[in-house]
């Protein structure tokens, strides 16, 4: 009985938890198109390509109902994004201000 109830929560919280994932890869694809365009692609492909990815496999597995997976997919993606980002940064670093 507990295994029902427990399965009804889970599908009743199914679309709020895909809302997030889907969330979440927005920002996941906002930050990788900010890394590209601060040079990503020269400073650590691999990283970027890491990325893009896991949010095309968290997409593609949210898309087929699968969202323990499309969590862990976005998440990883998540990682990689905010690693890239920072790598751009190292690379090529803001000109300091005019004093």
């Amino acid at each position: 009985m507990k295994r029902a109830w427990l399965f009804v929560l889970l599908a009743g919280c199914g679309p709020l938890w895909g809302a997030g994932v889907a969330q979440r890869l927005t920002h996941v694809h906002d930050t990788t198109v900010l890394a590209r365009q601060r040079g990503a692609y020269a400073c650590d492909p691999l990283l970027l390509a890491q990325a893009e990815t896991h949010a095309e496999l968290a997409q593609l597995e949210l898309s087929a109902g699968e969202l323990v997976r499309a969590e862990r997919e976005a998440e990883m993606a998540a990682d990689r994004a905010r690693q890239v980002l920072a790598a751009t940064d190292r690379c090529f670093p803001a000109p300091a201000p005019p004093r």
